[in-house]
């Protein structure tokens, strides 16, 4: 009985249960209904008609629906006090029961759960459609005994799968937290700043990543990446090819060549995913970032002048897709003093009926109207003002790289 939720103070009168009950005391001109369930120590009225609405429960010694319980049958009574199977039973001087006429009601396993009736306090004798009425009225409270528990079962799940999506999300925050840098190393002449925030959904994580490589010699690789898909698979996809890239990168001097060759391991390990990634490499005696975008949004340039460009040279296919091979073709853009570059994922300008070219504009305003001195600062305003109020809809990467503006000393 515990497990239907029906008997217990917490259970409110049911709409649905009391129409029923309404309903069978009217049809079967009756002064009292009850839709009751027993448990070990009291009889619960689950829904009434013609009781007050403060009663909520009597004792089982006085139930007539532990006679129903106990053998499974309809009972009717015209007499309660005559019929040697109610004799005796408190009800009758306490309540002034006369007569009584029920059906069980059961489970959807069958159990019977307690009993459908009416109950009248003078003698009345109960004709065959009253039987007919009251059992077809009984088993519709079956029925709706039946919804009620499906919808709480359906409740439960939901309840447990949200959950289960919660702590997904916290495992799968924690494995990308895990995988970027920690501490980036120096990047002589750029100073560099990265931030990553994940969706606010389950189903909006995926595998975006950056990275900052030492690659020896002063220069430096910077990446920004992101695995297709917004679900655990991609965060798993992600913590394979993060360390392979970086590795690639620390024995190429070419970030096409990096590429190349990270695009043959996804196809030699069948990985289902493609990716797309940026990879530039700093060289800070050129001053100069070298760099191929597969696949992925371009960069943007903003100048000390306050002008804004999207980089569009230097873009290739996306990679990890059989017969697209990415192309040799890179680029490379000379950082004046007070320059910046930004590389992100495309989580950064994502909305719904966006485009990418009004995702990018959008970004270029962001950060064509920020008064930022730094790396840090830059990348700080453009999350902050381009973040959704409801959070992110997809992960963010993002990476900002600046060269810092000359200091110009005076003799004195």
């Amino acid at each position: 009985m515990e497990r239907t939720g029906l008997a217990g103070e917490a259970e409110a009168r049911t709409p649905s249960f009391g129409r029923l009950v309404d309903l069978a005391a009217d049809l079967l001109e009756a002064p009292l209904g009850f839709f009751t369930v027993v448990d070990a120590e009291r009889s619960w009225y689950v829904a009434t008609s013609g009781v007050p609405d403060d009663v909520r429960f009597g004792a089982v010694e006085a139930s007539f629906c532990k006679y129903v319980i106990a053998t499974g049958e309809p009972l009717f009574v015209s007499d309660a006090a005559a019929d040697p199977r109610t004799a005796g039973n408190p009800a009758i001087d306490g309540m002034g029961v006369h007569a009584w006429a029920g059906f069980p009601v059961r489970s959807p396993g069958g159990e019977v759960l307690g009993s459908f009736c009416v109950v009248d306090t003078q003698h009345h004798e109960w004709s065959d459609r009253d039987r007919t009425v009251l059992e077809s009225l009984a088993a519709a409270a079956s029925d709706e005994v039946a919804h009620l528990l499906a919808r709480r079962a359906a409740d439960a799940a939901r309840a447990e799968m949200d959950d289960l999506r919660v702590r997904q999300r916290d495992l799968l925050g924690l494995l990308q937290v895990s995988l970027v840098p920690p501490v980036l190393p120096s990047t002589p002449g750029l100073d560099v700043a990265v931030r990553y925030e994940p969706a606010n959904t389950v189903s909006g994580m995926g595998g975006d990543w950056y990275d900052v490589i030492d690659i020896g010699g002063g220069r430096v690789g910077l990446v920004v990446a992101d695995v297709a898909g917004h679900d655990a698979p991609a965060v798993v996809v992600m913590a394979q090819l993060r360390p392979a890239l970086h590795a690639f990168a620390l024995h190429s001097a070419h970030p096409a060549a990096v590429h190349g060759q990270l695009h043959d391991l996804m196809l030699e390990l069948r990985i289902d995913r493609f990716l797309t990634s940026f990879y530039g490499i700093w060289d800070p005696d050129l001053r100069t970032l070298t760099y191929q975008a597969a696949g992925h949004p371009p960069p943007i340039w903003f100048h000390a002048s306050g002008e804004a460009e999207v980089c569009e040279a230097g873009r290739t296919s996306i990679l990890g897709i059989a017969g697209l091979a990415p192309s040799q073709c890179e680029h490379s853009i000379e950082l004046q003093p007070g320059d910046s570059i930004a590389v992100f994922t495309d989580g950064l300008f994502e909305a719904p009926r966006r485009t990418i070219d009004d995702g990018l504009d959008s970004v270029m305003s962001i950060g064509s109207a920020s008064a930022a001195t730094s790396a840090a600062q830059l990348a700080d305003h453009l999350m902050n003002e381009a973040r959704p109020p409801g959070g992110w809809l997809d992960d963010v990467a993002l990476l900002v790289a600046a060269a810092p503006a000359r200091t110009d000393r005076s003799p004195g």
